[in-house]
Order: C-alpha cells, then sequence, then structure tokens
C-alpha cells in the first residue's frame, strides 16, 4: 500500500515507485493501469441546531465512490520481469482540472485520493492467464491542520447547543447509521 500523506498545496499530483518480483522460473509480462477515485457527495438541504430544513447548499459524505479524471504516467506501459528478478517501476498521478474542480467544491477542508494500481500478466504462449495484482494507494487533498477539530458551540437560554448539521432526508442508503423519528 501506498501512504503518500496530504497534499497542502492542493496540486493534486501523487508519485510513488514499487517493484514487481518474479519467483517463477520464466519472464513475465506485466501491462501497468489505473484506477483513480474518491468518495461521493450529494447536496441536500440541511438541518441547522433546532431549526427547520433550509436551502443551505450543503454537500455530505456518500459511502459511495466516484472516480475521478486523471494522467497516470507510469516509467513503462509495460514492465518485463526476468525470471527469478525483480523490475522497478514509477508511478505519478496527476488529477484533471474537472477532478480538482469537485474535491475542492464539495470538500473545502480537503478529502481522501486513493487509487488502485494494476500489474495484469500478459497471457503465455501456452495460454496461462496470471493474476493481476493491484496496488493500493491513498494521499489526501488537502491540508490535514484545515479542518477544525471541534466545531463551534454556542448556549441558547443557559443550554449548550452544537452547531451542527444534519441532512434533511430520510433516504437509509445514504445514512445507514441513523435513524429518523
Amino acid at each position: 500500500k501506498a501512504e503518500l500523506g496530504d497534499d497542502p498545496e492542493r496540486r493534486g499530483v501523487y508519485s510513488f515507485n514499487f517493484t514487481i518480483n518474479n519467483l517463477d522460473g520464466q519472464e513475465r509480462t506485466y501491462d501497468l493501469s489505473a484506477d483513480v477515485f474518491a468518495q461521493d457527495s450529494y447536496e441536500a438541504a440541511a438541518r441547522v441546531g433546532d431549526n427547520e430544513a433550509k436551502n443551505y447548499k450543503t454537500y455530505y459524505m456518500d459511502r459511495n465512490t466516484t472516480s475521478l479524471g486523471a494522467t497516470t504516467t507510469f516509467s513503462a506501459s509495460a514492465v518485463t520481469v526476468p525470471a527469478g528478478g525483480s523490475a522497478n517501476v514509477k508511478v505519478t498521478i496527476a488529477l484533471d482540472a474537472s477532478a480538482k474542480s469537485y474535491l475542492e467544491e464539495r470538500f473545502c477542508n480537503g478529502t481522501y485520493v486513493q487509487a488502485y494500481i494494476f500489474a495484469k500478466p500478459r497471457t503465455t504462449e501456452e495460454g496461462l492467464v496470471g493474476v493481476t495484482h493491484s496496488i493500493p494507494m491513498l494521499a489526501f487533498y488537502g491540508n490535514w491542520t484545515d479542518a477544525p477539530m471541534f466545531y463551534g458551540v454556542s448556549t441558547k437560554e443557559g443550554q449548550a447547543y452544537m452547531n451542527y448539521s444534519v441532512p434533511a432526508t430520510t433516504d437509509d442508503s445514504r445514512w445507514p447509521y441513523f435513524t429518523w423519528d
């Protein structure tokens, strides 16, 4: 797993290296590819404190993911690993402008960017199809310290109220851990 930390400048460029080891007695060639994604979100009205639902433009994290537009470059599009040997690969993922715009609009304090890097073996002359290997990647688009640790608290008639918002929806497919009365 490649854990790349945060990206305080929000450049959206993530690079790392990995090694493919061939424990077999035959040379193997792998085609390389990647899928880049982030947590999805949806827009809904919000209930703030004890107030009724308003038309606040509020995004909530969904339990689904969404693909992000990105250019992925490898040190080579395919890598051949000699029998009993190894090969090093460098991968760079650069989010495109639409992906960065999506993340900026929905996650003002940043969010995780995830990817799977795939190494798919080519079919051998004997027709043997090998196992596709995947390497997960995790990075944070933004600065870890941008998000507040605590939400503001205000008082109303001597009682403390948290400054919070919850979605004004009863769609349990989006909020499986909430119950609505």
